[in-house]
């Protein structure tokens, strides 16, 4: 049966017009395009919700290298305006500390809490300068504008290397979910997934003890056990596997009716 992905673009050719948007020049200038246009569109798609962080990251990663453009230009023309503002930096500053602690928290979903960040950045590839990077400006104080500018910069070049690059994978996957898993999972999309097998599971078993006691039939011990079993199996596959059983257990209509018994 097929399964179908809720994305906030139309068509793969739409994602794909913004990252040619953003990396126009890349190949021969290793540039990268602080597009408003681009900016603008991943705005409207965060609207429209359930957004990659990696197409987030990205449009606030060029948000604050517009910020750093626009405010040199008012610094050519005007000799009292500081390019070096407080603005520039803090709108740098927030854009790459989100852009690692939105990583760091999709790496533990995958590898399980008690991870340290720089643990997580080396588990999933993420230069551990981020992380460092990120550390000074949350304990320290923002850093010189050119440095936070070099790492929206480096930011942007590894979103290109493990996200964007990798879109028309998308075309020859027919793997469900194929998209999502591009980059990093979210720990939202495991769950998805995790809720619909346990519910399944358990309806299953509601479904069968009905029509035990309904033919008069006692304790099914076979069923009750083959049960348990194929709920544990999901649960231990999963980082957050218990947390979504129990929420499961208490769901309306998974194995109590919402309406009264008569």
């Amino acid at each position: 049966m097929a399964q179908y992905v809720v994305t906030p673009w139309r068509s793969v050719d739409e994602l794909l017009e913004v990252r040619d948007m953003i990396f126009k020049d890349f190949s021969d200038s290793l540039s990268i395009s602080p597009s408003s246009a681009a900016v603008q569109r991943i705005h409207v798609w965060k609207e429209r919700g359930n957004l990659p962080h990696a197409v987030e990251s990205t449009g606030q990663l060029l948000e604050a290298l517009l910020v750093n453009e626009r405010e040199s230009q008012m610094a050519l023309q005007s000799e009292s305006h500081d390019a070096d503002s407080f603005l520039v930096r803090a709108t740098h500053t927030a854009a790459i500390t989100r852009f690692v602690t939105g990583f760091a928290d999709l790496g533990r979903s995958r590898s399980g809490p008690g991870q340290s960040m720089l643990e997580v950045a080396r588990d999933i590839d993420l230069p551990v300068a981020f992380v460092e990077l990120r550390h000074e400006a949350t304990h320290e104080g923002m850093p010189n504008l050119a440095r936070l500018r070099k790492a929206a910069t480096d930011a942007l070049i590894w979103l290109k290397r493990v996200y964007w690059d990798k879109i028309e994978a998308i075309e020859n996957d027919s793997a469900p979910m194929a998209h999502h898993q591009l980059g990093f999972p979210t720990a939202d999309q495991e769950a998805l997934h995790g809720v619909a097998d346990i519910r399944t599971a358990l309806k299953d078993y509601r479904r069968a003890r009905k029509a035990g006691l309904q033919s008069g039939k006692g304790t099914d011990e076979l069923l009750d056990e083959t049960t348990k079993l194929r709920l544990a199996d999901l649960a231990s596959s999963m980082q957050r596997g218990n947390r979504i059983l129990a929420e499961s257990f208490c769901t309306p209509s998974i194995l109590l009716p919402t309406t009264q018994v008569r």
